[in-house]
């Protein structure tokens, strides 16, 4: 068994989810942090390969929380043969804080959790990553009007164990977000274009003139 199995709890979706309730242009003011939860489908081949990135990423989480000492139990040892399935026993035990979690539970308030799973990701600003890349896929910075409840996009996720008076369980921090493409806007999301309604016409202003039309 490499040890180096035990570290690699970092996954770059192989495929695009569902962006949710974004809070990457600036900081949640509630908590002083960045966040963004991810809806993937159940279902669909895309969604199952993306599912299975992240709970494996998880689970190496978990041996890497055995490895170094983070989690202790009786009976699981990271030198057995049959630590594979003690630490994913242990991830399912009560009380084992799991950040992929199924949205049926949320389904009945929040339609759109019905059929997938979602992934709740946080970053803490610090002096050396002051924020979250969040850009599309020209490397072009995203916009409040980008960014939005219902865009598809692909995260980098980093998954870390952790153990303290409140429990144990496994962490998720965002790293980055790449936006992939369009989707239907969620409730809540607001309007694409904050100048919408006004009846101006598509696009930039194209008259050197200010005064062009009136005077």
């Amino acid at each position: 068994m490499s040890d180096k199995q035990y570290y690699e709890t970092e996954v770059v979706f192989p495929h695009p989810a569902i962006v949710e309730y974004p809070h990457v242009l600036s900081v949640d003011k509630q908590n002083g942090k960045y966040a963004c939860t991810f809806l993937i489908d159940k279902d669909t081949e895309e969604g199952k390969e993306t599912l299975k990135a992240n709970t494996q990423a998880i689970l190496n989480a978990v041996k890497r929380g055995f490895a170094e000492g983070t989690f202790k139990a009786n009976g699981v040892d990271p030198n057995a043969d049959d630590f594979d399935q003690k630490a994913r026993d242990f991830m399912r035990s009560s009380g084992f804080y799991l950040p992929l979690k199924d949205g049926e539970a949320k389904a009945e308030k929040t339609p759109e959790f019905a059929g997938r799973y979602y992934v709740k990701a946080i970053s803490k600003p610090t002096d050396a990553h002051p924020n979250v890349p969040a850009v599309d896929m020209q490397r072009k910075p995203l916009t409040s009007a980008t960014l939005y409840s219902g865009a598809l996009a692909k995260a980098k996720i980093w998954y870390a164990p952790y153990s303290n008076t409140n429990g144990m369980g496994v962490t998720a921090t965002l790293v980055a977000i790449v936006k992939t493409g369009d989707g239907e806007r969620l409730a809540g999301s607001g309007p694409s274009d904050p100048l919408d309604g006004f009846g101006l016409p598509d696009g930039p202003a194209t008259a050197d003139d200010p005064f062009a039309g009136i005077v």
